[in-house]
């Protein structure tokens, strides 16, 4: 496969203004080429290691603006314009919004209103109750401090490497349960997943791979499929669960069949999208999948209806 040239940048830093270039943009190529409601206060860790917060609690919290793909950066930030009044004529444009670090000063149902550094004025249109384009500053960090040189192990099949001059993606596949080491951790070009994951397989591939920390300001369609617990393990899942190499082989293929448990289950289909628990002689659980129901009996899968 032909060779792609990791590109990186040879300065990152944080401009002292509030620029726009700054450490969490990560430009050039890397590598080789269900709805649910948000989390409730007691919940605040159900969608990943980084604590889960209401817009609202963010008020006076740095954010930062997401790059945008090349084929949408002629038309700009659809969702954020300047003023104090949200205008699509004064939209923010790809250069002078990209890395940009601005202040979240207020919000409404509708809007969030923002200053930069030298008191310029941004609104942004919320959309699913999410702020679009924009990331909390604070869930990278976060992320960065909790893993950043640190070993996780994929539950995910595959990583992608990004080819920055054709804007393109190839996965590295067959990579679940193995682990890798995160060199890096920037923004990605998604709001409602914002965190982009650099990471290195043992064999020196390196990839990337998108996910929610925390799901503060994420679209609710995002909220479980991108969660951390569905892309990582922070410990080897092999040696936490002690199953037969042949039962492994089932897990990794996403093989579910009658008499599981619900650990290898969820391993071999991840997390449902909901379950739903009755007691009596017994606990029974109905765990959904889409259009797929698995039922469980003291913990164990007894049917399947698709």
């Amino acid at each position: 496969m032909q060779k792609i040239i990791l590109i990186t940048l040879t300065t990152l830093f944080i401009n002292t203004a509030f620029g726009q270039n700054n450490s969490y943009i990560k430009s050039g190529s890397i590598g080789k080429t269900p709805q649910e409601k948000p989390a409730q206060k007691e919940d605040k860790f159900l969608y990943g290691p980084v604590k889960y917060r209401e817009l609202s609690e963010t008020v006076g919290e740095k954010y930062v603006v997401v790059p945008l793909m090349k084929r949408f950066a002629a038309d700009g930030y659809t969702y954020l314009s300047t003023g104090t009044v949200f205008d699509r004529d004064k939209k923010v444009l790809e250069t002078e919004g990209e890395g940009k670090i601005l202040i979240l000063k207020s919000l409404d149902n509708e809007y969030a209103h923002f200053k930069d550094s030298v008191g310029m004025d941004y609104t942004s249109q919320l959309f699913e109750g999410s702020i679009k384009d924009i990331v909390p500053v604070y869930d990278i960090d976060q992320a960065r401090k909790l893993f950043l040189g640190k070993t996780l192990w994929l539950n995910q099949d595959q990583i992608y490497t990004f080819d920055q001059e054709k804007q393109s993606y190839t996965p590295i596949k067959n990579l679940r349960f193995e682990p890798v080491l995160v060199t890096d951790i920037v923004i990605s070009y998604l709001s409602s997943v914002p965190a982009r994951f650099i990471v290195k397989t043992k064999n020196g591939e390196v990839g990337l791979t998108d996910v929610l920390v925390s799901g503060t300001n994420s679209a609710p369609e995002f909220l479980f499929t991108r969660r951390f617990t569905n892309i990582f393990f922070t410990k080897d899942p092999k040696l936490t669960y002690k199953f037969t190499p042949a039962m492994w082989a089932k897990i990794k293929a996403g093989v579910t069949e009658i008499g599981m448990t619900e650990d290898q289950v969820k391993l071999s289909r991840g997390f449902p999208d909901k379950i739903n628990r009755s007691t009596g002689a017994g606990t029974a659980d109905q765990w959904i999948y889409g259009e797929s129901y698995l039922y469980f009996r003291n913990g164990k899968l007894t049917s399947i209806q698709n």
